[in-house]
């Protein structure tokens, strides 16, 4: 984190181009995740 701030604050890298820091909502792999995520769940008797 320390390094990727370094990146950015000196204009290295644009963080804004980042999946991670994008503004787009996938909704469909929140769906699919949260479907995945309540499955593992209910098998491991949680």
């Amino acid at each position: 984190m320390v390094g990727t701030g370094l990146l950015a604050a000196t204009c290295q890298i644009d963080t804004g181009k980042s999946i991670y820091t994008a503004s787009k909502l996938l909704w469909f792999s929140h769906i699919v995740g949260g479907l995945l995520f309540g499955f593992g769940m209910v098998l491991a008797s949680g």
